[in-house]
């Protein structure tokens, strides 16, 4: 745990260089770091205090000489001498971090209150301390959520409940193969399309995996199921991430006989805008994180919803996407359902935030 103080830019200043901070603790007030025995935290504040820009001090090498780090860590050796590195400080929101109410965040700047960090809502708020997280294995990302319930079914189904729970199960069938996994979100808040993808980019994980649930078709068809993956245009790895989990998804759901719904779109593809990137944010602004946008089934179905709306159906989806996520990690297998990639006007964008709210980032949740 990371909290306030010239420490927390240490510890911070070494995740950014590659070294792990997982145990490493800070005391505000004595001014040192260890990797040792815990120090004792300041005070948790129940809610978070919003800054304002003017309030943040960003890291520089004014706020944290090369003197103050561990010769070992940061060192160039030569055959007679070894000499601190100069001391490159991280920009700011480029760092994430899990606040202490275990919510991922980007870490922006200190001030006099703690450490200031990015919300959902793209807000900045004071937090007592944080965890840093880098290097994991898969990043899963709910979509919508909060004042973006996403589609709806005829059912009163919404699809950010619904893309949660399945996302939910994937994390913890990839949790029990050993797997390290976060999440955007694990409750029914709206984060940003750019504040998922900057984390995405700040955690650096090998896998970025986004869970939607589709709309706007009821025709059904029995030509197969009809789930969408949209894979990163220029990404290799991506694509097969992609076939991969469509073909586990194709094997799963299609042992369900029902009629279903599939578009023109079905099947695995990238979904480029007439700039040629991607049209989706999330694929969009992920560039060098191998990232694939996952459209399960159709809400607009009646049947597909009401299978939707079962255990049996979401754990059958949730097992497909896990095993389509643990075979790209573990094989150089290639996947199956690869269709041409099309392109359209415009990009996919964020919402309107006004009445975007905050979760609370500095208070443990039960």
């Amino acid at each position: 745990m990371i909290h306030r103080g010239a420490p927390a830019l240490l510890a911070l200043a070494l995740l950014a260089c590659g070294s792990s901070t997982g145990e490493l603790l800070a005391d505000a007030t004595s001014g040192t770091a260890g990797s040792g025995a815990p120090t004792s935290a300041p005070p948790a504040t129940n809610t978070p205090t919003t800054t304002t820009a003017g309030s943040t001090t960003s890291l520089s090498t004014t706020s944290l000489p090369p003197t103050s780090l561990p010769p070992t860590s940061l060192s160039t050796t030569s055959t007679s001498t070894t000499t601190a590195a100069p001391f490159i400080p991280p920009a700011p929101g480029t760092v994430a971090v899990r606040t202490p109410s275990g919510i991922l965040a980007l870490w922006y700047g200190t001030n006099t209150a703690g450490l200031v960090v990015g919300t959902p809502c793209d807000r900045r708020a004071t937090i007592s301390a944080a965890q840093p997280v880098r290097g994991i294995d898969v990043l899963l990302d709910p979509g919508h959520g909060g004042l973006d319930p996403g589609a709806k079914a005829a059912n009163g189904m919404a699809e950010a409940e619904l893309n949660l729970d399945v996302a939910q199960r994937v994390r913890d069938r990839l949790v029990a193969a050993g797997r390290t996994v976060e999440m955007t979100r694990d409750d029914d808040y709206f984060r940003t399309i750019a504040d998922r993808a900057l984390l995405a980019t700040a955690i650096a994980p090998k896998a970025f995996v986004s869970i939607h649930h589709n709309s706007g078709m009821d025709a059904p068809s029995r030509t197969g199921i009809g789930s969408e993956i949209y894979h990163q245009v220029a990404d290799p790895e991506a694509r097969r991430l992609g076939g991969l989990v469509y073909e586990a998804l194709d094997a799963s759901l299609g042992a369900f006989d029902i009629a279903w719904t599939r578009s023109a779109h079905f099947g695995v593809r990238y979904r480029a805008n007439n700039e040629g990137t991607d049209f989706y944010g999330v694929l969009r602004r992920t560039v060098g994180v191998p990232a694939i946008l996952i459209e399960g089934a159709y809400l607009s179905n009646a049947r597909e919803a009401q299978l939707l709306a079962t255990d049996e159906f979401r754990d059958a989806e949730a097992q497909a996407v896990a095993d389509g996520i643990l075979r790209w990690l573990t094989s150089k297998d290639i996947g199956t359902g690869y269709q041409s990639g099309f392109v359209e006007s415009g990009s996919g964008g964020d919402t309107d935030l006004t009445s975007c709210r905050d979760p609370n980032l500095d208070a443990a949740r039960g």
